[in-house]
């Protein structure tokens, strides 16, 4: 019989939720209660957050969200359309223990499965794991299917000056050219340059035919609860500005959340100096890597390929029933991709 007990977190845990966040290898910002919370209302599901105790201590946690849709329901983790690359279970680990590490993440992962089986009546579900999750073979002996995707990831305990010759030759070519005198400037950014970012990116969807989920409000709220953590930087031309990246920072991770393009196409170099300048800004600091994502869509991958990251793996687990399965069918077509806008499945 199992020692381990999972449950779904009350009000009253959420501080020991976010300590266990903060204490974990695998714990990210997006796991944190504030931001689950703003995605739960963004995303216009009902946040079940599920802990796994031992005892009286927290072993692992997965924050899951529901959403019904008609008479069917589908649980995620993370919801679409909050602009969360990964989320997932996070399971306690124990430093050089290799075999305790996995033996309990066995085990919790198990859990979680048995207690959303025996809880909850769902078509479909889909998790998106966090880089630390390597082992889905807990996942796959409980029936569930994966995809494998990937991210990139530059390495910041490099010298500044190593970590730009290992740049593609045109793109040091590019930044040092917009980096002469009289050219763009750089700044730290603040709000106005976050909304102004949201604004290039709704155009870019829109220019595509696609919508762009998440709301001002969003951007918003997350920046006001996570203001130490979230850093804009903001290329300028004649006072104006051109483009900008946002980024989370957090524990050792540098993470490319949104921004980044650049919509006058006489601005040549701009996403170039900003990658690097924010690269630059965090190497040889407590931060380890810079999340750059972007390698799973094939016009950015080849841009942030030519900067030197590494190619990093990572997995998403599904199980469904027959209409679950109807559902991941259509959204996979073309034609029916109003159904993801729409449903945000």
């Amino acid at each position: 019989m199992s020692n381990l007990k999972v449950h779904i977190a009350t009000e009253n845990q959420y501080a020991l939720w976010d300590e266990f966040v903060d204490n974990s290898n695998g714990g990210t910002i997006f796991h944190k209660v504030a931001w689950l919370k703003a995605a739960e209302k963004e995303s216009k599901t009902k946040l079940i957050p599920l802990v796994c105790l031992k005892g009286n201590e927290i072993v692992g946690i997965l924050p899951l969200f529901i959403k019904k849709i008609f008479f069917f329901n589908i649980i995620l983790s993370p919801p679409k359309g909050c602009n969360i690359a990964r989320l997932g279970p996070v399971i306690r680990t124990v430093y050089g223990n290799n075999y305790k590490n996995d033996s309990l993440s066995k085990k919790v992962i198990t859990e979680f499965i048995d207690f959303i089986d025996i809880t909850f009546t769902y078509s479909l579900i889909k998790l998106t794991l966090n880089l630390s999750l390597t082992d889905i073979r807990p996942f796959i002996w409980a029936c569930f299917k994966y995809n494998i995707y990937y991210t990139y990831s530059v390495d910041l305990t490099k010298n500044a000056d190593d970590i730009f010759s290992s740049f593609e030759g045109g793109v040091r070519t590019k930044i040092r050219k917009i980096q002469k005198p009289n050219n763009c400037k750089i700044i730290n950014g603040k709000l106005d340059n976050l909304t102004h970012s949201m604004k290039q990116m709704r155009n870019r969807y829109l220019e595509k035919g696609m919508s762009y989920g998440a709301s001002s409000n969003y951007y918003i709220d997350i920046y006001n609860n996570f203001r130490n953590n979230i850093s804009i930087k903001t290329i300028v031309d004649k006072n104006q500005p051109v483009t900008s990246l946002v980024f989370v920072h957090y524990k050792n991770c540098v993470f490319h959340w949104i921004g980044g393009i650049n919509s006058n196409e006489f601005n040549a170099g701009v996403n170039e100096l900003i990658q690097w300048e924010t690269i630059k800004s965090f190497s040889g600091t407590t931060f380890k890597y810079y999340d750059m994502m972007g390698a799973n869509t094939k016009s950015i991958s080849h841009f942030k390929s030519q900067f030197g990251p590494e190619l990093v793996s990572y997995y998403d687990v599904f199980k469904s029933n027959f209409l679950g399965k109807l559902i991941l069918l259509l959204v996979e077509k073309p034609i029916y991709r109003w159904l993801t806008n729409i449903f945000k499945i």
